[in-house]
């Protein structure tokens, strides 16, 4: 079976890369692995953010990049600007309308949660021995004091803990091949979209792409079953509904295989990983409305 990723820790359950989120993440069965995404601060830590600032996620605001760690430390991680989200899921005419209750109900509880914000290196000091870390660098064109700098700090975070299962990707091709030929053991992928798309010839380890661009853009399409063909590992986000896990699968029944799947919602995942295992082309019929109600109950 391929794996399934909690995105940002499992946003579905946690506030996005919140403490709470990764260390759930660390311990759930379904998950094999967690994604989080990382920003520098003015001091050069590396800290669990993924946007620019604590905006949208945060109970103050504040430019990463412009405070040190011990001004940001503090800031609660909470998802209060998920009410606008809500809204505009409940009023889509939905295709898929069982899973996105299912998902709203989910949100609505983790508006009512807190966690804190964590760094890299405390996500890394705590991963457990077999579970995967697959860290996406954010904001290499941020006006960061330079590349050099923001590369270097990304190395000397991780090296020390090469010998765990620790991936690391990101869009930018220079920052990606400069790890890949620093890290060694460690493996080092690269985000494609239709800008980056030459980022695919590069001999990066893994690559990950967007699910709606997979299925979309046809040279990305090719692209993407280039590489696939070629045994070198594939990432799929973010895959939280029946309907989206269902277009990708159809995508990859030529290949007898589904790629790894990057999940806010990982419990219903990995069911649904392990059914398509179980049934192969059978899969559609055998997971009608009538079975999703089930499993979405179950959880």
């Amino acid at each position: 079976m391929k794996k399934v990723i909690a995105h940002k820790g499992g946003a579905y359950l946690y506030p996005e890369n919140s403490k709470d989120a990764i260390l759930h993440s660390y311990e759930d069965y379904s998950c094999d692995g967690t994604e989080i995404d990382v920003r520098m601060t003015k001091d050069h830590v590396l800290v669990i953010m993924h946007d620019i600032d604590t905006f949208r996620s945060g109970n103050q605001l504040k430019l990463i990049r412009n405070h040190t760690y011990d001004e940001l430390k503090n800031v609660l991680v909470r998802p209060h600007r998920i009410d606008w989200y809500l809204q505009y899921c409940e009023n889509l005419i939905s295709r898929d309308p069982i899973h996105d209750r299912y998902n709203l109900q989910l949100l609505s509880r983790v508006k009512q949660k807190r966690s804190y914000l964590m760094t890299l290196k405390e996500a890394l000091m705590l991963l457990p021995k077999d579970h995967e870390l697959v860290v996406e660098y954010k904001g290499t064109n941020e006006d960061y004091d330079a590349h050099e700098t923001y590369q270097r700090i990304l190395f000397d975070t991780i090296a020390p803990y090469s010998n765990k299962n620790v991936k690391i990707k990101g869009y930018d091709s220079h920052i990606g091949m400069y790890l890949k030929e620093k890290l060694g053991n460690v493996a080092v992928g690269t985000l494609v979209n239709r800008k980056t798309i030459a980022n695919i010839d590069y001999p990066f380890d893994f690559v990950s792409i967007q699910n709606q661009l997979l299925l979309n853009q046809r040279e990305l399409y090719q692209k993407c079953v280039s590489y696939h063909n070629r045994s070198r590992d594939l990432y799929v986000w973010t895959l939280d509904r029946y309907q989206d896990f269902l277009a990708c699968s159809r995508f990859f029944e030529q290949y007898q295989t589904m790629p790894n799947i990057i999940t806010n919602n990982p419990k219903v995942m990995y069911q649904l990983m392990n059914l398509h295992d179980v049934y192969g082309d059978q899969f559609e019929e055998q997971t009608k409305q009538e079975e999703m109600q089930k499993i979405l109950n179950h959880h």
